[in-house]
Protein backbone atom coordinates (compact mmCIF):
# COMPACT_ATOMS: atom_id res chain seq x y z
CA UNK A 1 0.00 0.00 0.00
CA UNK A 2 1.52 3.56 -0.83
CA UNK A 3 1.97 5.94 1.44
CA UNK A 4 1.02 9.25 -0.65
CA UNK A 5 2.49 12.16 1.08
CA UNK A 6 5.59 9.74 0.43
CA UNK A 7 5.07 9.33 -2.94
CA UNK A 8 4.64 12.89 -3.80
CA UNK A 9 7.37 14.17 -2.23
CA UNK A 10 9.60 11.52 -3.72
CA UNK A 11 8.06 12.23 -7.10
CA UNK A 12 9.16 15.60 -6.72
CA UNK A 13 12.56 14.77 -6.38
CA UNK A 14 13.06 12.45 -8.87
CA UNK A 15 15.86 12.78 -11.83
CA UNK A 16 16.72 10.12 -14.51
CA UNK A 17 20.12 8.97 -15.42
CA UNK A 18 22.06 6.46 -17.75
CA UNK A 19 22.23 3.21 -17.01
CA UNK A 20 25.82 3.56 -17.01
CA UNK A 21 25.70 5.23 -13.44
CA UNK A 22 25.59 1.72 -11.97
CA UNK A 23 28.32 0.15 -13.62
CA UNK A 24 29.91 -1.80 -10.67
CA UNK A 25 26.87 -2.30 -8.91
CA UNK A 26 25.01 -4.62 -7.30
CA UNK A 27 21.18 -3.98 -7.50
CA UNK A 28 18.35 -6.07 -5.44
CA UNK A 29 15.22 -6.45 -7.52
CA UNK A 30 11.91 -7.43 -5.80
CA UNK A 31 10.62 -10.39 -7.59
CA UNK A 32 7.22 -9.84 -7.30
CA UNK A 33 7.30 -6.19 -8.01
CA UNK A 34 9.21 -7.00 -11.32
CA UNK A 35 6.62 -9.23 -12.70
CA UNK A 36 3.84 -7.02 -12.25
CA UNK A 37 4.91 -3.91 -13.65
CA UNK A 38 6.05 -6.53 -16.50
CA UNK A 39 1.80 -7.71 -16.52
CA UNK A 40 0.99 -4.44 -16.53
CA UNK A 41 2.72 -2.76 -19.20
CA UNK A 42 1.19 -2.48 -22.58
CA UNK A 43 4.00 -4.06 -24.65
CA UNK A 44 4.09 -7.35 -22.21
CA UNK A 45 0.42 -7.43 -21.56
CA UNK A 46 -1.03 -10.44 -22.94
CA UNK A 47 -5.06 -10.00 -22.68
CA UNK A 48 -5.65 -14.15 -23.03
CA UNK A 49 -3.34 -14.78 -20.13
CA UNK A 50 -5.88 -15.59 -18.16
CA UNK A 51 -7.74 -17.84 -20.17
CA UNK A 52 -4.43 -19.83 -21.32
CA UNK A 53 -2.14 -19.80 -18.60
CA UNK A 54 1.58 -20.20 -18.82
CA UNK A 55 4.18 -17.82 -19.39
CA UNK A 56 3.34 -14.82 -21.11
CA UNK A 57 5.56 -15.40 -24.27
CA UNK A 58 6.43 -11.72 -24.72
CA UNK A 59 7.44 -11.28 -21.34
CA UNK A 60 10.50 -13.97 -21.57
CA UNK A 61 11.48 -11.98 -24.34
CA UNK A 62 11.52 -8.56 -22.71
CA UNK A 63 12.93 -10.32 -19.51
CA UNK A 64 16.20 -12.04 -21.64
CA UNK A 65 16.36 -8.59 -23.22
CA UNK A 66 16.57 -6.25 -19.93
CA UNK A 67 18.91 -9.21 -18.45
CA UNK A 68 21.50 -8.58 -21.48
CA UNK A 69 21.04 -4.92 -21.43
CA UNK A 70 21.94 -5.09 -17.71
CA UNK A 71 24.72 -7.34 -18.03
CA UNK A 72 26.48 -5.82 -20.99
CA UNK A 73 26.22 -2.35 -18.56
CA UNK A 74 28.14 -3.58 -16.35
CA UNK A 75 25.53 -4.00 -13.17
CA UNK A 76 25.10 -7.09 -11.36
CA UNK A 77 21.42 -7.68 -10.42
CA UNK A 78 20.18 -10.29 -7.36
CA UNK A 79 16.18 -11.18 -7.78
CA UNK A 80 14.63 -11.53 -4.08
CA UNK A 81 11.30 -13.31 -4.56
CA UNK A 82 9.12 -13.38 -1.12
CA UNK A 83 9.13 -17.03 1.14
CA UNK A 84 6.33 -17.93 2.98
CA UNK A 85 3.10 -16.20 3.79
CA UNK A 86 3.53 -16.34 7.49
CA UNK A 87 -0.14 -15.77 9.27
CA UNK A 88 -2.40 -15.39 6.84
CA UNK A 89 -5.51 -17.69 8.22
CA UNK A 90 -7.36 -18.17 4.60
CA UNK A 91 -5.05 -20.01 1.99
CA UNK A 92 -7.50 -19.71 -0.55
CA UNK A 93 -6.61 -16.83 -3.37
CA UNK A 94 -9.20 -13.63 -3.37
CA UNK A 95 -10.78 -12.82 -6.24
CA UNK A 96 -12.50 -10.06 -6.49
CA UNK A 97 -16.61 -10.54 -7.88
CA UNK A 98 -15.92 -7.88 -10.69
CA UNK A 99 -12.73 -10.03 -12.12
CA UNK A 100 -15.27 -13.35 -11.86
CA UNK A 101 -18.20 -11.73 -14.35
CA UNK A 102 -15.74 -10.18 -16.47
CA UNK A 103 -14.18 -13.76 -16.55
CA UNK A 104 -17.46 -15.32 -17.23
CA UNK A 105 -18.81 -12.85 -19.89
CA UNK A 106 -15.78 -13.71 -21.96
CA UNK A 107 -15.88 -17.72 -21.53
CA UNK A 108 -19.60 -16.46 -23.00
CA UNK A 109 -18.46 -14.58 -26.00
CA UNK A 110 -15.96 -17.49 -26.53
CA UNK A 111 -18.96 -19.96 -27.10
CA UNK A 112 -20.28 -17.55 -28.96
CA UNK A 113 -17.79 -17.45 -31.12
CA UNK A 114 -17.06 -13.33 -30.98
CA UNK A 115 -12.80 -13.37 -31.13
CA UNK A 116 -12.87 -9.79 -30.91
CA UNK A 117 -14.90 -9.29 -28.30
CA UNK A 118 -13.63 -11.96 -26.21
CA UNK A 119 -9.74 -10.60 -26.24
CA UNK A 120 -10.88 -7.70 -25.11
CA UNK A 121 -13.15 -9.39 -22.19
CA UNK A 122 -10.65 -11.41 -20.83
CA UNK A 123 -8.21 -8.41 -21.21
CA UNK A 124 -10.54 -6.99 -18.31
CA UNK A 125 -10.91 -10.17 -16.39
CA UNK A 126 -7.62 -9.08 -14.26
CA UNK A 127 -3.92 -10.35 -14.67
CA UNK A 128 -2.53 -13.54 -12.30
CA UNK A 129 -0.54 -13.26 -9.00
CA UNK A 130 3.47 -12.65 -9.50
CA UNK A 131 3.22 -15.80 -7.24
CA UNK A 132 2.11 -17.88 -9.87
CA UNK A 133 5.26 -16.91 -12.53
CA UNK A 134 7.59 -17.60 -9.85
CA UNK A 135 8.93 -20.69 -11.19
CA UNK A 136 9.26 -19.13 -14.82
CA UNK A 137 10.97 -16.38 -13.89
CA UNK A 138 13.52 -18.38 -11.64
CA UNK A 139 13.94 -21.08 -14.83
CA UNK A 140 14.95 -17.69 -17.07
CA UNK A 141 17.06 -16.71 -14.14
CA UNK A 142 19.35 -19.87 -13.85
CA UNK A 143 19.16 -20.17 -17.94
CA UNK A 144 20.60 -16.79 -17.99
CA UNK A 145 23.27 -17.27 -14.58
CA UNK A 146 21.33 -14.78 -12.80
CA UNK A 147 21.80 -14.66 -9.07
CA UNK A 148 18.32 -15.15 -7.01
CA UNK A 149 17.15 -15.49 -3.11
CA UNK A 150 14.16 -16.73 -1.67
CA UNK A 151 13.46 -14.46 1.47
CA UNK A 152 12.26 -16.38 4.85
CA UNK A 153 9.10 -14.32 4.14
CA UNK A 154 8.90 -10.87 2.43
CA UNK A 155 10.85 -10.20 0.14
CA UNK A 156 11.04 -6.02 1.06
CA UNK A 157 13.34 -6.81 3.78
CA UNK A 158 15.80 -8.62 2.10
CA UNK A 159 15.99 -5.89 -0.87
CA UNK A 160 16.34 -3.30 1.76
Amino acid sequence: MPIRPLDEWAAARTQSLPLSALKGAVVGIDASHYIKQHLLHPSTREPLLVALGGFPFALRNNIERELLLLKDSGVTVIFVFDGLDFGTKNQRPHVSPESVRAFEQAWDLYDQQQADQVVDAFSGAGTPRPESLYRFLQRILHHNDIDYIVAPYSAAAQVS
